[in-house]
């Protein structure tokens, strides 16, 4: 996902340039892996959130949020 990620904010380098932005079919694709990551994430139990250092609480927070965001 880092990957991904590094796509969509692109960091300056030493010239001072950025990445050129990305594909529709990119964003598309990100936008996918965040759903099905978040779809995931509503699968967890407590103690699964405990381990991973979330509450319910954050996961419900990032449940709202769309797909895009």
């Amino acid at each position: 996902m880092t990957v991904l990620i590094s796509k969509f904010f692109p960091s300056s380098s030493a010239f001072g340039r950025h990445e050129p932005r990305p594909s529709f079919l990119a964003r598309v694709a990100f936008w996918m892996e965040r759903a099905r990551s978040r779809r995931a994430l509503a699968t967890l139990n407590e103690r699964q959130l405990k381990d991973i250092g979330l509450t319910a609480e954050d996961v419900e927070t990032e449940l709202q949020k769309p797909f895009w965001n």
